[in-house]
């Protein structure tokens, strides 16, 4: 397996862990060759700012019978990835996808360079049909810093064998009778630079979709609480997954007067078990990483009525939830609440095409007496659970995962293991 160092010194703002180390994963997410393929495939849209840049530098400049053609400024206004496939290696990956379709409007240029001196402007459309692009992939760390590493992709292949031109201009019959002769060129052209470069952008787009580095996600961006999602171990490929780690600590993004997160719970992280399935995406979490938001939230007064929370500690987990202990001042006498709460996963829409997963407990089942009332008991568990979402895990990169088919074993005493897939 492949392991890449990414120090969490080079990103834009401090964390109290400068340079965290496997020791303080508490996080870990793994995402099978079928994940990659399916994630890939509903996130095509968000990578096309990225082939976007590269065909409008592309210029096309033909000439046939004294007539001149020039393609400029293309511009993809449809694309559909409908087969993708993913090989993982040890330390690589190859990757292929096909009937991809693509339609490309360019602007369109006609002179003729003899008597009647034609000229117009108009567009051309390009609506390929098949186009089949392979690549093999590496991860790549590419300064001394190492905060951006990459994805690299070589020994592109390309295939066109099905597309169609249509023009708009004022001589659609004199272009549409020389179509046939800019086919056999455009043709060439797609199976060779043309396509090369177009294939290419794509799959470091596509590659660039799997490494987008949110390293504090916030479950609202006009909150400051974030959580620490620095991979800071890189990128690993191993034969049936990639794997990435972070410590999942939630941290106060001190904005504007401080370009650093505060916040750490000097906990050691237990030792994870080996433990897989068939989920596209999987997800593992260590107590530690939900205590520390526990942490964060009572550094300010959590009171309600005449309640206040002293202190919110997941104590392990049990096979059927988390054990949530909650330590309360109410009236001056001291109440000790103990829960077994499911832990539930949820998907927040941040904005278009963009979501991010949310991992969280809430104070719903008590299996404890208690003295309180009923009426107590309900405005603990209302106030906790309008006050505290901002401080849940926040994941990024979550778009297409499903929260309805998500699946949680609770591995042993500290850690959970949720999977789902991405539909």
């Amino acid at each position: 397996m492949l392991v890449l160092l990414l120090q969490a010194t080079c990103q834009p703002i401090g964390f109290d862990i400068e340079s965290p180390t496997l020791a303080d994963a508490a996080m870990r997410v793994f995402v099978t060759k079928q994940g990659i393929e399916r994630y890939c495939t509903r996130n095509i849209k968000n990578a096309i700012g990225t082939i976007q840049g590269s065909l409008s530098a592309i210029e096309v400049n033909y000439a046939v019978a004294g007539i001149g053609i020039q393609l400029k400024n293309g511009r993809i206004i449809e694309i559909e990835l409908n087969n993708m496939s993913v090989f993982l290696h040890s330390s690589s990956s190859t990757i292929k996808v096909s009937d991809v379709l693509m339609n490309i409007i360019f602007e369109l240029k006609l002179e003729q360079k003899t008597y009647p001196y034609l000229y117009d402007t108009g567009t051309m459309q390009l609506e390929i049909s098949d186009f089949t692009i392979s690549t093999l992939a590496t991860v790549e760390i590419p300064d001394e810093c190492k905060n951006k590493y990459k994805i690299a992709t070589r020994q592109t292949i390309v295939s066109v064998d099905d597309f169609k031109i249509q023009f708009k201009s004022n001589y659609e019959v004199l272009l549409n009778s020389i179509s046939v002769f800019l086919t056999s060129y455009l043709k060439d052209l797609l199976n060779g630079s043309l396509g090369q470069d177009m294939g290419q952008k794509l799959m470091d787009a596509l590659m660039k979709l799997l490494i987008e580095q949110t390293y504090l996600p916030r479950m609202s961006y006009k909150q400051y609480v974030g959580t620490d999602q620095r991979y800071f171990n890189g990128l690993e490929i191993g034969e049936n997954f990639i794997m990435v780690n972070s410590t999942g600590q939630r941290c106060l993004y001190q904005h504007p007067t401080k370009q650093h997160c505060k916040g750490n719970l000097d906990e050691k992280v237990t030792t994870p078990l080996t433990y897989f399935t068939n989920h596209h995406v999987q997800y593992q979490i260590e107590k530690l990483a939900f205590n520390s938001g526990f942490k964060l939230y009572l550094e300010e007064e959590r009171k309600i009525d005449n309640i206040i929370i002293k202190n919110i500690t997941l104590v392990k987990f049990h096979n059927t939830g988390a054990k949530v202990e909650v330590t309360l001042d109410v009236g001056g006498a001291s109440h000790t609440l103990t829960y077994l709460e499911p832990v539930v996963f949820g998907l927040e829409r941040i904005k278009d095409n963009v979501d991010f997963g949310r991992f969280g407990v809430r104070l719903t089942n008590l299996i404890s007496n208690s003295t309180l009332t009923s009426e107590q008991l309900k405005s603990l568990a209302d106030y906790f659970d309008s006050s505290y979402p901002m401080y849940d895990i926040a994941y990024a990169s979550a778009l297409g995962v499903s929260a309805k088919r998500a699946e949680v074993v609770y591995l042993d005493a500290n850690w959970i293991h949720i999977g789902s897939f991405i539909e």
